[in-house]
């Protein structure tokens, strides 16, 4: 058996429309869950978004077709702000849950808040999350010109949380986050792992996601694991610069596209 894991921003999604997951990907994820592939999902966005953009879109549905079990969703694990915040379902019933030991104090939250007023002409402060601070390029600026100001931002930032050495910047392709260092990619993925455990679900092999070097963290999490898994990259290959310690499938189409394009020549096999 396989086992799916996608990162969601610039896989699921294209820089021309981030809030906007592709409603190709709908019918090719009910098809695994109907196949009884289990199906992760981690993500830097938080659940409100999660839940609208996405999760909610695969129970609709299933509640429209009255064909389908809705136990299928059992097989679904989504994660936002880096493992932090959970859904999964029981009998297909969807539940919450939030680790309150990431949630970012106030007072640094308010201080991260002063500061990126200075940046509003490029940056705007995501209101949904409930642990992380996260920082969004504006939707009317330019990807380079985000990434010129990105690297000055990022200072600014790392200047207010200089005594909190348990706290981080962390950046992708359109966000900064803010979070606590213990809270990434590899850490969600080692939830995915144990809620795999939990169902008693052995994958052979693991199909894994990525669009921005942070996403190797997945996979770093799963070799560490010693798990056999395959890493498919619909980034830019330029933005790899860093050694790899596992082997990276490239796609011809970027983002969304790369993703589908992936999953149409391999998805029966």
């Amino acid at each position: 058996m396989e086992a799916y894991l996608f990162d969601v921003d610039g896989v699921l999604t294209n820089t021309q429309t981030p809030d906007v997951i592709n409603p190709e990907f709908t019918l090719f994820l009910i098809t695994y869950l109907q196949q009884g592939i289990p199906l992760g999902f981690i993500s830097g966005r938080g659940m409100l978004w999660l839940r609208s953009k996405f999760i909610k879109v695969l129970e609709k549905y299933v509640n429209e077709h009255k064909t389908l079990n809705k136990n299928i969703l059992d097989l679904l694990y989504v994660s936002g702000e880096f493992g932090v915040v959970t859904a999964c379902h029981i009998d297909g019933q969807r539940t919450e849950k939030v680790d309150k030991a990431f949630i970012i104090p106030s007072e640094i939250k308010n201080a991260l808040m002063i500061h990126a007023q200075e940046f509003s002409d490029y940056v705007f402060v995501e209101t949904e999350k409930q642990t992380i601070f996260t920082l969004r390029a504006n939707l009317d600026v330019d990807f380079d010109v985000f990434q010129e100001h990105k690297k000055e931002i990022v200072a600014s930032f790392e200047e207010v949380l200089k005594t909190h050495p348990e706290i981080e910047v962390q950046t992708d392709r359109i966000a900064i986050n803010i979070r606590y260092r213990r809270a990434n990619k590899k850490y969600a993925t080692d939830k995915y792992l144990e809620w795999l455990s939990e169902k008693k679900y052995i994958p052979e092999k693991f199909i894994v996601f990525g669009d921005s070097p942070t996403d190797l963290e997945m996979g770093e999490e799963l070799q560490r694991q010693q798990k056999h898994f395959e890493f498919i990259y619909v980034g830019e290959q330029s933005e790899l610069q860093t050694q790899r310690s596992f082997p990276i499938t490239f796609t011809k189409g970027h983002c969304d596209e790369g993703t589908l394009e992936y999953l149409k020549t391999h998805g029966d096999s």
